[in-house]
């Protein structure tokens, strides 16, 4: 796949069009089946790659989707544990940090994918961050709390390896009929 900044993800397997018999639509399916699959893995590549890298290479080293979805998985899990461990002003600092690399990354020579990438990314970390103020500001002690979970969340599912989006979670309790 070539994206339109010139971004390129290698299909994690071979397309054959003869398996499809001369009927395109099962061509497309192969073809959508394996855009979904190999966006998958490279982004469960990129999460394990975040862990070992500093995050100003890492954002270069990455496909523009993939970057926004993993570094909202690290942002939704680093607030959680914030939240948990009663240490969110720490993480706000961190956040800042975060955006005055990626700023300074812009305002180097980049080519064109790059910087849009990084652009988006910013805008993105400043709501991010104007998200953990906001739960400072709000005294948020749980996880559970609305104004937590009224927040756009991504989260990496490992057994399923699948990338799954939350926002306004709620659980209903089964109740016992006598």
């Amino acid at each position: 796949m070539i994206s339109v900044e010139k971004e390129v993800v290698q299909f994690k397997a071979t397309i054959n069009p003869s398996k499809a018999r001369g009927m395109v639509e099962k061509w497309l399916i192969q073809v959508e089946d394996q855009m979904l699959l190999s966006i998958r893995m490279i982004i469960k590549e990129a999460l394990a790659a975040y862990e070992t890298r500093d995050r100003k290479q890492w954002v270069l080293e990455w496909p523009g989707q993939v970057v926004i979805c993993a570094s909202q998985v690290y942002w939704t899990n680093e607030v959680e544990e914030a939240i948990v461990n009663n240490n969110l002003q720490e993480f706000l600092l961190k956040s800042n940090e975060q955006i005055k690399d990626t700023v300074n990354l812009v305002r180097g020579k980049l080519e064109s994918g790059p910087r849009r990438t990084l652009e988006a990314l910013i805008v993105i970390d400043v709501h991010a961050r104007d998200v953990v103020a906001n739960l400072i500001q709000t005294n948020i002690s749980k996880t559970s709390e609305f104004i937590w979970i009224s927040q756009l969340r991504y989260y990496w599912k490992t057994q399923e390896e699948r990338l799954m989006v939350h926002m306004i979670s709620t659980f209903e309790r089964e109740k016992k009929r006598n």
